[in-house]
């Protein structure tokens, strides 16, 4: 709940208006003070939200101390709230990273109802990491590869909190997550070919799915980025057509304008359409589950059922369990960035920085680690280009085995 701290005798306050009667000196300095931070909150709220912050209590409570020129409360020195404050003053986030924020968040009180007390930031000891791990598997059933980048955001709060003179404990200050194994599903080439000619003419909505799978696997995006893709970002250069976006998260989550090349399996689906195929929700996150549930039955059909290395989720325990499953159970949205990367690396002209240039990787390093390869042997693909070339272009003769 917030507070103003303002107070003024029933007698003299105006219920129609919810403003003092001004009867008095008293009530007209009360009634500046009043417009006045009404005035600051429409302020902030119209900045606020053309950053794409959420409103809450938190945010609520930090724009009225800042009116009266308080300083911020002793309950920042609780994790959850220092989580809030750390979510709202982060400019560099954009609304997605925001929402894994708060979730963390919720999930961390959740936690504290687990053991009957809040959890102050200085309190936090060694065996945090370890415990909530747990926590976070038994009774929230998340994949490993998940808690760890929960963990992650709570080192993010801790080392801020750190930063700015609060007192952290050294539990909360040594998180350190763990490298978890990942698995490097999607699509071959083969794969899509399968998928490319499936006749969907009588199930529309896996029509749909279909086509943005081949979208999205030929042009190396996320899916948020994918589902914003529309006509009028055909963008045509020197006789070349690209489609144009910004793509939501990279650089910081500031954005980065990238010039996709149209692939000729792109270029069939939209001949055949006139357009990228529709969405069914005004809502990206229903647009995502509709997605991963229909795309599992479009691989199904194609005949993509070859044992692949994964995990997925026990119905009956609700945890992610490693095995080896039929493809088409394990693939998703994160199939599509993950199979344009993948088929292409290492393919004559295909250079590497070409590829990032697609992904938004900004580093080699992270990209290989996303297709699970190691660095191709420069020399070795140096020694291929030169195998057949003699001095000056002429044809090598060999003068020794």
């Amino acid at each position: 709940m917030a507070n103003t701290g303002l107070v003024v005798e029933p007698s003299r306050w105006s219920k129609a208006k919810g403003l003092p009667l001004g009867r008095n000196a008293f009530d007209k300095e009360l009634l500046l003070k009043l417009k006045g931070l009404e005035a600051h909150l429409i302020e902030n709220y119209n900045r606020s939200h053309a950053q794409g912050e959420r409103f809450n209590t938190a945010w609520l409570k930090e724009v009225i101390n800042s009116f009266f020129n308080r300083k911020e409360e002793v309950q920042l020195d609780y994790l959850t709230e220092y989580g809030r404050h750390y979510t709202n003053k982060n400019r560099k986030a954009n609304e997605e990273t925001k929402k894994d924020y708060l979730d963390c968040i919720q999930r961390l009180e959740g936690y504290e109802g687990h053991l009957g007390k809040r959890l102050l930031m200085h309190e936090i000891n060694v065996a945090f990491q370890d415990d909530y791990t747990e926590y976070l598997s038994d009774h929230a059933n998340l994949a490993d590869s998940t808690i760890q980048k929960e963990l992650s955001r709570i080192r993010s709060f801790g080392a801020h909190a750190y930063k700015h003179g609060f007192d952290v404990g050294i539990g909360l200050r040594s998180i350190k997550p763990e490298s978890v194994k990942t698995y490097n599903t999607y699509l071959t080439f083969e794969d899509l070919g399968l998928v490319e000619v499936l006749d969907l003419s009588t199930k529309p909505v896996h029509e749909d799915v279909r086509d943005w799978l081949i979208i999205g696997c030929y042009t190396g995006q996320r899916i948020s980025d994918l589902f914003r893709m529309k006509k009028r970002m055909i963008k045509e250069i020197d006789g070349y057509k690209y489609i144009e976006l910004t793509q939501k998260k990279n650089y910081e989550n500031r954005g980065v304008r990238v010039r996709i090349p149209i692939h000729p399996w792109v270029k069939e689906v939209l001949k055949r359409r006139g357009d990228f195929p529709g969405l069914w929700s005004s809502s990206n996150g229903s647009n995502a589950t509709i997605f991963n549930r229909y795309v599992k039955e479009v691989c199904k059909l194609a005949g993509i059922n070859e044992l692949t290395e994964g995990a997925l989720r026990n119905p009956s325990t609700g945890k992610y369990e490693k095995g080896e499953y039929e493809k088409w159970r394990l693939i998703s949205s994160h199939t599509c960035r993950r199979s344009f990367a993948t088929n292409f690396y290492g393919q004559p002209g295909y250079t590497t920085p070409l590829l990032m240039s697609i992904t938004g990787h900004r580093k080699e390093e992270t990209f290989l680690k996303y297709i699970k390869k190691a660095p191709i042997d420069y020399s070795k693909q140096l020694a291929e280009l030169w195998q057949n070339e003699g001095p000056r272009g002429e044809d090598i003769v060999t003068i020794y085995d």
